[in-house]
């Protein structure tokens, strides 16, 4: 038997083939500048948006805008990262990547003072996400708040709470 030869069905199978390859391209590229930004470096930021930019509908465009907010907090421009972090809540609020904007979102607010505002955000983190690896941190922080807000009680007794149930935790990331 003889295969038919259709050129158009032939260019059809190639275009899509283009695109899958081109989408892979792109997501191992954000699987990179997830670690680029986790690092620090210098012009992931740029990237980022230039992701955003080519590929408006891209699946992945949550996970694009949540990094480049993250970016943006690691750079400490934290009235950038509070105005993106909201912003993300609200465009995206089913997303798998939900519990990471909510531990950023309040320790943005944490490390640009609004400590009254993060306070509540830390234990709505807490309440839903108790078992989280930023779990630690946020319950260390939400007890500096308080401290902050010169809850000085609240402060001691949320530490030794603390203390006794993470001893020997390090911090990842300090601001």
């Amino acid at each position: 038997t003889q295969t038919e030869i259709n050129p158009l069905k032939d260019k059809e199978i190639l275009d899509v083939e283009l695109i899958l390859k081109d989408l892979e391209t792109v997501n191992k590229r954000i699987q990179g500048l997830e670690g680029d930004v986790r690092a620090g470096k210098k012009g992931a930021e740029k990237e980022m948006q230039v992701l955003l930019d080519q590929y408006p509908d891209h699946a992945q465009r949550p996970r694009i805008e949540f990094y480049l907010a993250l970016s943006i907090a690691m750079q400490a421009r934290f009235d950038e990262s509070i105005k993106l972090f909201r912003s993300w809540m609200a465009k995206y609020p089913n997303d798998s990547t939900l519990p990471e904007v909510e531990y950023w979102l309040p320790i943005s607010m944490f490390y640009n003072g609004q400590y009254k505002e993060a306070l509540p955000l830390f234990n709505d983190y807490l309440a839903k996400y108790e078992m989280t690896i930023y779990a630690p941190e946020a319950e260390y922080r939400a007890a500096l708040c308080k401290y902050s807000l010169e809850d000085f009680e609240g402060c001691g007794k949320d530490l030794r709470i603390w203390l006794a149930k993470f001893p020997e935790h390090s911090f990842k990331w300090e601001g």
